[in-house]
C-alpha cells in the first residue's frame, strides 16, 4: 500500500468519489447499504427487525451526508501499490481505485 493525495470533486454515492485526477475512488471500509447496516443492528442488538431498518436508515443517510461533506477536500488514501490491485473493473466505463 501506499499513500497518495486527491481532491475529492464530486461525490457520487456510495463511497465514491470523482476525483481531481479524474479517477473514480472508491472509499472502503464502510457501508451505506440498508440491508447490510440492519443486519448489523438486529444481530448485535435486542430490537425488532423493523427497528432495526429504522436505525438502520438514520444511520445510512447520516452516513451518505458526512460523505457528501467531503467534497472539495484534498484527503490522503492509502491505496494498493501494484497496478494490478490498485484498480477494479465493474465495466468498460466503471473502473474504480479501490482505497481505504
Amino acid at each position: 500500500m501506499e499513500i497518495e493525495q486527491y481532491t475529492l470533486e464530486t461525490y457520487l454515492g456510495n463511497g465514491q468519489f470523482e476525483t481531481d485526477t479524474g479517477d473514480t475512488v472508491e472509499l472502503r471500509g464502510f457501508s451505506t447499504d440498508v440491508d447490510y447496516i440492519a443486519k448489523r443492528i438486529f444481530e448485535s442488538k435486542n430490537v425488532t427487525i423493523e427497528e432495526a431498518y429504522s436505525q438502520a436508515t438514520q444511520e445510512s443517510v447520516q452516513l451518505e451526508a458526512q460523505l457528501q461533506g467531503m467534497t472539495g477536500q484534498t484527503v490522503s488514501l492509502s491505496v494498493p501499490t501494484d497496478p494490478g490491485t490498485r484498480y477494479r473493473f465493474y465495466g468498460n466505463n466503471d473502473i474504480r481505485i479501490q482505497a481505504i
